[in-house]
């Protein structure tokens, strides 16, 4: 029926051309008479015409398809075929892959076919092992290190060991054997004796693929890295970080772990300080602190106006926090006090510290009052207002502990800003709308909704409102292609085993 002929011999006669040898029991005896020749493809693909060639190596369980995959060195994607399915389904117990009892071949000879058989005067590859039954029936397992001086065997091996199987459906972890009956080491030292070696049969011997672990994680991993950082990219909310960035000036690994607080937090702490700082960081970054502007454009009730409440001069919006006539100090007196007070704090604690620190203070504040290439017509101050590291201040320090200090210093700065500018203009903003009879609760209200209606009523006919909707909806898709071009360069750096941690910020925006 599928063109394949079977010959009646063993393998052991000179005939060693063949793909497949040996077995008992054909795949397609067991197959509905309609699947054998649907399944006639995939199975030639495999190699695959006999039960044998597919039964674990304990001959009582089925092998997982992936595993028979693995084991030939086939590409593992793709769904189980239907084939497999049936042959499961009748040859194993039901929820496991436990072969039912007329299907245990405690006879079959340990050919194994499927997979490699084990030469001894070729060379292994360290991710194989060498894996053989004893004449117990045990299996035994090794690693391959280097040639035996013994008339039997020519190569020594480590010895593996199985750990406790806690799921006897998947494949066992192995470790090094740290002694045992089988060892034939004859070192002196005890430390020698630890290691577990050897000799590897080279008779009914084959070897197995060692299976890194992770690698699928791993791709899942990156595909859902590049998913994130391709969102960051494409955000309006901090599009004017990305839109000059093409030397890629920013280190965003260490800017959205201090984003992220977890320059004071580790990933598994949590606790209402760092709550806080997290919200704050987070939106500082976005330009999206509850700011007057922000809160008029929220709809908050009683918010008429976005009128800067201390100064009542302009509109408070983010930028108007930090330049308010109203500060006690300027930015850059904030930064000239951050100096000293750092300096100060090391001189008490470390004097390694304290003086490198004293050699780097001055270029440190130049770098900062240097305008800045990506935010135009400002200074590197604003991209610290913002959380954002530039790859510049690297260039003060070259030593591990050298750059743990810059970034120190750098977040040191960023808190002092913090506190001596936003949490004093909170502080003072409280008072004024306490007096103004103001509650922190009523700016978590919205106007009412008749309110809202009548500004609908003024708008211009729904014509206009038609033709508004539709220039948004091509905003959008021209949106979408943007980010689905620079998601596709993403992933093509990753295929071609690039590394995207670095660069990505530089990625430049096409449709």
């Amino acid at each position: 029926k599928e063109k394949i002929s079977i010959c009646n011999h063993e393998i052991l006669d000179g005939n060693e051309n063949h793909l497949i040898k040996g077995g008992n029991l054909e795949i397609i005896k067991l197959l509905p008479e309609k699947d054998i020749l649907q399944s006639a493809e995939s199975r030639r693909n495999k190699n695959i015409l006999f039960l044998e060639q597919i039964i674990d190596q304990d001959q009582k369980s089925l092998m997982k398809w992936k595993h028979i995959c693995v084991a030939q060195g086939k590409n593992t994607k793709g769904p189980i075929p239907k084939w497999y399915k049936i042959i499961k389904e009748k040859v194993t117990m039901e929820g496991t892959y436990k072969l039912k009892n007329e299907y245990i071949l405690e006879n079959l000879r340990q050919k194994n076919i499927h997979l490699k058989l084990f030469d001894d005067n070729e060379k292994i590859t360290k991710n194989y092992f060498v894996t053989w039954n004893d004449k117990e029936g045990n299996v035994i397992f090794g690693k391959d290190k280097k040639k035996s001086t013994s008339k039997k065997y020519k190569r020594i091996g480590y010895h593996y060991i199985t750990e406790d199987i806690e799921d006897e459906e998947n494949s066992p972890k192995l470790r090094k054997c740290e002694g045992c009956n089988k060892n034939i080491s004859k070192g002196k030292n005890k430390e020698d004796r630890k290691e577990c070696l050897i000799y590897l049969a080279n008779e009914e011997s084959r070897l197995i693929k060692e299976r890194k672990e992770g690698e699928f994680k791993g791709w899942q991993k990156k595909v859902t890295e590049v998913k994130w950082k391709n969102e960051i990219l494409n955000s309006k909310k901090i599009e004017d970080l990305f839109y000059y960035n093409f030397k890629n000036e920013f280190d965003w690994v260490t800017s959205l772990k201090f984003i992220s607080n977890r320059n004071k937090c580790s990933f598994w702490q949590t606790n209402v300080n760092d709550t806080k700082d997290r919200a704050y960081k987070i939106k500082n970054l976005i330009k999206e602190l509850p700011t007057y502007e922000v809160l008029k454009r929220r709809n908050v009730e009683d918010i008429e106006e976005a009128l800067c409440p201390r100064c009542n001069e302009t509109n408070e919006d983010w930028k108007h926090i930090w330049i308010c006539e109203k500060n006690e100090k300027n930015l850059n007196v904030i930064l000239e006090e951050s100096v000293i007070k750092y300096r100060t704090e090391l001189e008490k604690s470390d004097k390694e510290k304290f003086e490198f620190f004293m050699e780097i203070e001055y270029n440190f504040l130049n770098i900062l009052y240097e305008n800045s290439s990506i935010l135009h017509n400002q200074s590197r101050i604003w991209e610290l207002l913002r959380g954002v590291f530039n790859n510049k201040f690297y260039d003060l320090g070259k030593k591990k502990f050298e750059k743990d200090i810059i970034i120190d210093f750098w977040s040191f700065c960023y808190d002092q800003i913090r506190k001596e500018i936003w949490i004093k203009r909170c502080d003072e903003v409280a008072k004024i709308e306490t007096n103004q009879g103001f509650k922190k609760k009523d700016k978590r209200k919205r106007k009412e909704r008749k309110n809202l209606e009548i500004e609908e009523r003024d708008r211009e006919n729904k014509k206009l409102k038609k033709i508004e909707k539709e220039i948004k909806n091509q905003e959008k898709i021209v949106e979408n292609s943007i980010k689905l071009a620079t998601s596709d360069l993403l992933k093509n750096n990753i295929l071609d085993k690039k590394s995207i941690s670095d660069k990505w910020g530089s990625t430049v925006k096409i449709c």
